[in-house]
């Protein structure tokens, strides 16, 4: 008897792992449902990633501004035959903006100057300024003996592109080295001599603000990078259309010569 029991016990362990096997074996329902969740995860991973990369690429592809290492020379200018946009005032640092409001309106702030002012696409295309040619010189007129010297940190131009959402800009920025930029003053004066950089727009960028004759633009130098060894001279941001490579040559070699100039008249003041 007890053979028999043991003989039916044996028979129904060997029955329930049989079915315990039986269901760890997916049906052809059970697959697809698995599949199609796979297929699901892999697709969400994928779109991820490609945002992310998407995001990376769109940051690297950035406009900016650059320093070209050269600068121009328009001697006899005054605030009235330029394009100036930004001008600072202050000792012994400045910092300030020109934007616009929320009407339209513009609003200096910081050590911004009434010579500070918001441009037109319509007055940069009337000076021939352009998104291949823009220029933006910096006018270093520091009070003293010529020539001076300061230190320019980041600074940054931003361009609205739409003149109904006036939240709607970008901004493109000088990034300056660490500790900044030095530049020696090239000749006294508001609207005169200046060191140029130039403004790099994506070809999206420069479709959105150039679309419209409207659109304007405005500057700003935030206190955390402020100019330094400045002062009591208004230094002004202005922009320009980028000579072309020969004019420019012609340009820095008078330039050279009044810069050589200046230096020999500060020796003969010491």
């Amino acid at each position: 008897m007890f053979q028999s029991i043991r003989n039916f016990a044996d028979s129904l362990r060997d029955s329930t792992c049989q079915a315990e096997n039986r269901s760890k074996v997916p049906s052809p329902l059970q697959r697809l449902n698995r599949s199609n969740r796979f297929r699901t995860f892999a697709r969400n991973a994928a779109l991820s990633v490609t945002a992310v990369v998407t995001a990376g690429m769109s940051n690297l592809l950035a406009g900016d501004i650059v320093f070209t290492n050269s600068f121009v020379d328009q001697t006899g200018t005054g605030f009235g035959n330029v394009i100036n946009v930004l001008s600072l005032q202050n000792d012994p640092s400045e910092f300030g903006s020109i934007l616009l409001d929320s009407g339209g309106n513009d609003v200096e702030a910081g050590n911004a100057t009434n010579q500070s002012q918001t441009r037109t696409v319509q007055e940069l295309t009337d000076e021939g300024v352009n998104s291949s040619n823009f220029g933006i010189v910096l006018n270093i007129n520091e009070a003293g003996p010529t020539p001076r010297d300061l230190t320019l940190n980041d600074f940054s131009f931003r361009f609205y592109t739409d003149t109904s959402d006036l939240t709607q800009f970008f901004d493109l920025t000088f990034d300056a080295p660490a500790g900044g930029l030095t530049l020696l003053e090239i000749d006294s004066g508001n609207g005169k001599s200046g060191w140029l950089f130039s403004a790099q727009f994506t070809p999206a960028e420069a479709s959105a603000f150039f679309a419209d004759p409207d659109n304007r633009v405005g500057a700003f130098v935030v206190s955390g990078q402020a100019i330094t060894g400045t002062t009591d001279g208004a230094d002004s941001f202005r922009i320009i259309a980028i000579p072309e490579p020969s004019t420019t040559a012609a340009i820095g070699l008078g330039c050279l010569l009044l810069l050589a100039r200046g230096r020999w008249m500060h020796r003969r003041r010491v």
